[in-house]
Order: structure tokens, then sequence, then C-alpha cells
């Protein structure tokens, strides 16, 4: 997609690349009448497949776009122009998988800040749950941060500050996209959803229900939420597989190794909630993000 560089899609100039991923390319974009910036993304056409696909695009944003929230990215306009659907999103200029990067492989994140930020996503994905929507693709390039402090949270001295306040509002995204290619995709036989390259759920964020196939409710994406929070205050994944089949045996059948045996920071308290949200099935799991967004809080309050 990034032939589209320069060129125009619906009303937006499409300026620079941002970025890429499984669903589509993004790109700085400008409304060529109003000149406000938005973040343009394009999706793939392994995903915009079938005569049906232009009407179930229309009607999935349509629902996302009710979805207003100050943890959840603002879906400014949405369309289908010569063939090409996008989505013109607010403008966010990092994320939590970068947020990650900047520290040295297996080094956690502060716990103030990775509980700060873990329960702004599930703030935002409460709200969207409430409202009947379920983001199906939880994982750290989908929670977006305004800004952040680099040269705060790139310290490296190992000292655990209160790092809650360095960051911007987290903001989640990609709300209905996972959905679409759902709908775009093959079943393998493990049940996991697969289709011209394009997968329902990164593999070290799906939860056991997905890898199954089955029907899916809020619980799943607490079950991702949980795989983020366990790499941000461990510093690993808890299912470090890299092949798919091997991601998803781990997430049906392997216990996680307790995070105090990784990070002894860790209170005993956020031990169980994380344990909970990755609990094999969803029953055992908090019921709702907002269950979640309490236990967080009373496990580290000064989050």
């Amino acid at each position: 997609m990034a032939d589209l560089l320069g060129d125009t899609v619906g009303p937006y100039r499409l300026e620079s690349v941002v970025g890429n991923g499984r669903t589509g390319d993004v790109y700085c974009g400008t409304h060529t009448s109003t000149g406000k910036q938005a973040a343009v993304k394009v999706l793939r056409a392994a995903i915009a497949i079938g005569v049906e696909f232009p009407e179930r695009f229309v009607t999935e944003m349509r629902t996302v776009s009710t979805l207003h929230h100050p943890n959840i990215v603002a879906l400014y306009d949405f369309g289908v122009a010569d063939g090409v659907c996008f989505i013109a999103l607010e403008v966010m200029r990092s994320s939590v998988r970068a947020l990650l990067r900047l520290r040295p492989p297996a080094e956690p994140l502060p716990l103030t800040l990775a509980v700060n930020l873990v329960s702004q996503a599930a703030e935002g994905l409460a709200y969207a749950h409430q409202h009947g929507v379920i983001h199906r693709d939880i994982q750290p390039s989908n929670l977006l941060l305004d800004d952040i402090k680099v040269a705060s949270l790139a310290d490296n001295d190992g000292n655990d500050r209160d790092d809650g306040d360095d960051a911007d509002v987290l903001k989640v995204t990609d709300f209905g996209l996972a959905r679409l290619a759902a709908g775009a995709s093959m079943l393998t036989s493990s049940g996991a959803a697969l289709g011209s390259g394009v997968m329902l759920g990164a593999p070290a964020y799906m939860s056991p229900e997905l890898c199954r196939g089955h029907a899916l409710d809020e619980r799943s994406d607490l079950y991702a939420l949980g795989v983020v929070l366990y790499e941000m205050t461990t510093g690993v994944l808890p299912f470090p597989a890299i092949r798919l089949e091997d991601a998803i045996r781990e997430h049906l059948y392997s216990p996680p190794p307790l995070p105090r045996l990784l990070n002894p920071e860790i209170p005993a308290l956020l031990e169980r909630v994380m344990l909970r949200c990755l609990a094999k099935h969803p029953d055992d799991r908090f019921d709702t993000a907002t269950d979640l967004v309490r236990a967080l809080r009373a496990a580290v309050p000064e989050a």
C-alpha cells in the first residue's frame, strides 16, 4: 500500500507512512478541504475481499464511530474510495509497543506506569463492552499514546519511580478490524482464524477461546490485556512461542510462569490479578473490565 503515498484517498491526501500492520498501512493524511490532519488507515486488499465487504465495512465502522471515550481513539471518518477502504483516526504519536522497545530486552516497565496504562486501556474497553463492542485484537500496537517523555521512560537505572504521570492518556485503537478480518478468513484445523496471510489476533495475545474458534465475549479482551500487563511488568511474554501452533498449544494448556518469579517487585495482589486475567476458562476471569480496573487500583493504589 506504500504506493499510495502522495495519492488522495477519499478527502485525504496521504503525505507520509506512519506504520503498518496485519490489517493495513497507516499514513499521515490531510483533509483536502479543511486541512485537518488525521491518521489514515488503508485496509489491506487481503482483508477487503468479496463483493459484500464494503457494506460490512461501513456497517462495522458506523458502530465504532459511536464510541466516544477518553481512552478510545476517535474515529473521524471512514469510507470506500475507488475500491479502497479507509479509516481516518485521531493522530497519536506512540504506542505501548514503542514504549516497550525503549527498554532493554527482558526489562520490565515501572510497576506504577504499567498498571496506570493497563487501567486506562481497561477503562476504554469497559465503555466499549457496555456498548456491545468487543475488540478481539488487544495487543501493545493497538494501545496508543499521544506522547511519552522518552528521557524519563528510557531511564534504565532500575528505580521504580512514579512514572504514571509521565505518559499522556492511553487510547485503544482498531476496534472492529479484527471482526472484519475474521469475516474474510478461513479457519485452520486448530480453530484459529487465518486467511490470505491475515490472522484474527496476534499469536502471543490470543485467548484460549479465540484459539479454539469459539464465540468471544468481553473476557477474551481481558485475557489479552492480561498478557500485555504480564509483558509490561515482567519484561517477557507469558507464552513467547514463535510458531502459531506452539502459541495455540501454550494458550490452551500451559500455565504462565509466576510473574513474581520473574520480577520480585510485583506485589502478590497484582500477581493474582494477572493470573486471573490469564485463566484458561473465561468464567475464571474477571466478569467485566470495570472489575479489572478496581482490582488493579487495589493492587497498586499509587498507579
